[in-house]
């Protein structure tokens, strides 16, 4: 699922890609040790 997002995302721009991408690693990281 990420990847298929953050693929769609670079079209657009890679910096917004990179950042979108990081916060749901971010996200998905903080929400697994929660």
């Amino acid at each position: 699922m990420f990847q298929k997002l953050t693929v769609q995302k670079g079209r657009k721009g890679g910096i917004w890609s990179a950042l979108d991408s990081l916060k749901r690693l971010t996200a998905f990281i903080l929400f697994y040790l929660a």
